[in-house]
């Protein structure tokens, strides 16, 4: 009767090749962000370069770092590399919640101090094994996407800081890993009548606003939101749940109201660790 889809990926696209691509440009966009808002350029006015240094200084060198465990508050000793600070740099891109202190981690990291991005890096880890099961995580991508990878980019995927090894992970996983039995025509982009209400948020770094606009090229009832400043997940900002809701009762989009979605809390950058200016 009616179809919800929050964080579109298009039929025709396999996840992954771009996995990188797409993060690249959310850190990107962080910079740029910080670079339009007076309170952040004016704390971390070399952000851009704050990464590169952190990111070069620690492939070379990881570092020893002691902190406490945000789970326990235990006392804790771990080696912090270029890849555990990528993990979270990639993870905490996903909510505007924990985009918001990467600016302040990523200055504080490039000046020698570590131990938010180590505690980071243990918090979006354990966060990451409670909720994603790894089985059905490999047996859907080895299924339905990485058979599908044709021509990828690695000269490309190597300029990011995530650079190629997600890929390279996900097929040395998938030679080995069984897949499942799929459709003929699991690719093929759907084409429809049905109501989609299409959700993106515009900082999206898994599933950004173009991928849906892909996937509706053949819907013929449509419609797309965009929230500004937001990551991956619209349904619990603001007040996109009633939204859907009207949306789903109406089967349509003629008392959707979504102007309220123009009002979702997005958080201000921390300047420091007490948090953004107030």
């Amino acid at each position: 009767r009616t179809v919800v889809i929050d964080g579109v990926v298009p039929p025709d696209l396999p996840l992954g090749p771009d996995i990188a691509l797409e993060s690249q440009r959310a850190v990107d966009g962080l910079f740029a962000r910080c670079r339009e808002d007076e309170a952040c350029n004016s704390a971390f006015p070399e952000l851009e370069n704050d990464f590169s240094v952190l990111m070069a200084q620690l492939e070379a060198m990881p570092a020893e770092v002691r902190f406490k465990d945000p789970a326990t508050a235990e006392p804790t000793i771990e080696t912090v590399s270029h890849l555990d600070v990528g993990v979270a740099v990639r993870l905490m891109l996903y909510s505007p919640q924990t985009l918001a202190m990467l600016p302040l981690m990523i200055h504080e990291g490039a000046s020698g101090n570590l131990e938010p991005f180590a505690a980071a890096a243990a918090m979006v880890m354990e966060d990451l094994d409670t909720s994603i099961a790894t089985g059905m995580h490999n047996s859907v991508m080895c299924t339905e996407d990485v058979p599908f990878y044709t021509t990828i980019d690695r000269d490309a995927l190597r300029e990011t800081y995530m650079s190629d090894l997600q890929v390279s992970a996900l097929q040395a996983i998938c030679d080995v890993w069984p897949a499942g039995v799929i459709d003929d025509d699991i690719r093929k982009p759907l084409a429809t009548d049905t109501p989609v209400l299409l959700l993106s948020g515009s900082i999206d770094p898994i599933t950004p606003p173009e991928y849906a606009e892909r996937a509706m090229r053949d819907l013929s009832n449509k419609k797309h939101l965009i929230l500004e400043n937001q990551g991956h997940g619209q349904l619990p900002v603001g007040c996109v749940s009633e939204v859907v809701g009207r949306f789903v009762d109406a089967a349509g989009f003629d008392t959707l109201g979504s102007e309220c979605t123009d009002r979702a809390f997005v958080m201000p950058f921390f300047i420091d660790f007490a948090g953004p200016t107030p």
